[in-house]
């Protein structure tokens, strides 16, 4: 079952989001994952939503993510995003059997 990657940024330094952006890729590949949202312009329709930037990245698994998260370059890669922003993620399950 796929899974997912999400991540809401709020950028405080431009340049370091950009340099983490354009190395992350290429790790995102090699876990099997592929984006579906990545920035773009969006509208608030419900509740408070505080981020610049959003990313959603499909992985072929769950465990697949958490791999991903896990891996010493993401950590690395991590630290510069840090440096460009404040976010939070969550890895998360496609849909459930129980809502198929």
């Amino acid at each position: 079952m796929s899974a997912y990657f999400v991540i809401n940024l709020k950028v405080t330094n431009p340049s370091k989001v950009e340099q983490y952006s354009d190395e992350v890729a290429s790790l995102v590949e090699e876990f099997g994952g592929r984006y579906l949202v990545r920035g773009g312009n969006y509208d608030v329709l419900e509740g408070k939503w505080d981020a610049d930037r959003v990313v959603v990245v499909e992985f072929p698994s769950f465990e697949a993510v958490k791999s991903f998260h896990a891996s010493g370059r993401y950590a690395y890669l991590h630290k510069i995003c840090t440096e460009g922003a404040v976010s939070s993620a969550i890895a998360i399950e496609g849909v459930s059997p129980l809502y198929a």
